[in-house]
């Protein structure tokens, strides 16, 4: 019989360190699906993302001749959706249907399957809409906008105005903290991140625990 797996939404603003947080508590024995690996996969060639993507904005946003002609143009599209809201609320009403029936699907799938205590599912834009999945959890991590603007820079090598309007495309550092159940400060280094998320991953099996 499938039982009910706990389901942790696992947030933040953009550079806040999510990947590196979700990883950490996979290791502790969580399911993670990430909606950002989600996207990525139905953007590719063939997907259904893929083609709604080209039908909407066209050549302009696929590579052109070369070992990668017609994949997405990831940071054209990037550039473009940022620069108007217009265009990015187009593009998230195109994939975000499709990425959310794929995580509904695997957490289903996963209720059968996976002897893991809970499932993360990691939603970089929760707090805009947090009706999109019912959740046991809100983690957020949480650092001050200016050190998201360094690391954000230094990841993707973006200009400090694309920087700025990705920053301001998200909803704010308060609207996320406002829906958390628990907080990852990732201000630290490395050896600090791993010991809060060792706490926060006991928290978590002892209150889901109750719930059994």
């Amino acid at each position: 019989m499938a039982r009910d797996l706990p389901v942790v939404v696992l947030t933040g603003g953009v550079a806040s360190g999510k990947t590196e947080v979700s990883k950490r508590l996979a290791a502790c024995g969580a399911l993670v699906i990430d909606t950002d690996v989600i996207a990525r996969e139905l953007t590719e060639p063939g997907q259904p993302g893929h083609r709604a993507i080209a039908t909407r904005w066209g050549e302009r946003v696929l590579l052109g001749p070369g070992p990668h002609k017609g994949q997405l143009d990831r940071r054209a599209l990037r550039q473009l959706v940022f620069a108007d809201d217009q265009q990015r609320k187009a593009l998230e009403q195109l994939l975000h249907p499709l990425i959310m029936d794929e995580v509904k699907q695997q957490l289903k799938t996963a209720e059968d399957k996976t002897q893991a205590p809970y499932a993360v599912v990691v939603i970089p834009l929760y707090a805009e809409r947090p009706a999109i999945l019912p959740a046991d959890a809100v983690v957020v991590v949480d650092v001050p906008p200016e050190l998201q603007r360094k690391r954000l820079m230094a990841r993707d090598g973006v200009s400090p105005k694309l920087a700025e309007q990705m920053l301001a495309a998200q909803a704010s550092r308060d609207e996320r903290l406002a829906l958390a159940t628990d907080v990852i400060q990732n201000t630290k280094d490395l050896a600090h991140l791993q010991n809060d998320v060792d706490k926060l991953d006991r928290s978590l099996k002892a209150r889901f625990a109750q719930m059994e």
